[in-house]
């Protein structure tokens, strides 16, 4: 064991330098946080059509008033939002058989229409979101919706 220490340690002199050693790359910069979406593009008419009235003809004319406009805007940019309370959210009821679907449906199905629904309306009447027709959404107050859309700059409507 004693002839071969010398050895080995003439083998390790003789053997060329190990070779340098990278240094591992930089960790890259933490991400900066992300922006919040960006809201929606104020260029084009945006407009709230606010529909609380018991009778269904306002509202059925209030819907009707909605697809006047687009048909007269034509290709230009426009964003309705409708927001429905109070006894006016009975004629949106899948189960009323003189529903506003048919008008609804059509507005909707523009891509220019959005439909949103009172929570408390919702509640005090036992009524659950599936009990409304297709494509509407749910704001926990209908009234606090048409207020917050107004200080964002849509134009209120109200037949």
């Amino acid at each position: 064991m004693r002839r071969l220490l010398p050895a080995l340690t003439l083998l390790a002199a003789c053997a060329p330098p190990p070779a340098p050693v990278a240094a591992p790359p930089p960790a890259p910069p933490p991400a900066p946080p992300s922006a919040p979406a960006s809201p929606p593009s104020p260029s084009g008419l945006r407009a709230v059509v606010h529909l609380s009235d018991p009778s269904r003809a306002t509202d059925a004319r209030g819907l009707r008033n909605v697809l006047n406009a687009l048909d007269a805007l034509g290709d230009e940019p426009a964003h309705f939002v409708i927001v429905v309370h109070g006894q006016a959210l009975a004629w949106f009821r899948r189960a009323e058989p003189d529903n506003l679907a048919e008008p609804l449906a059509a507005l909707l199905a523009t891509g220019k229409v959005e439909l949103r629904v009172c929570a408390r309306t919702l509640a005090e009447n036992h009524w659950r979101l599936s009990d409304i027709l297709p494509g509407a959404s749910v704001v926990p107050s209908g009234t606090l919706e048409v207020i917050r859309l107004q200080r964002e700059g849509f134009a209120y409507f109200k037949p």
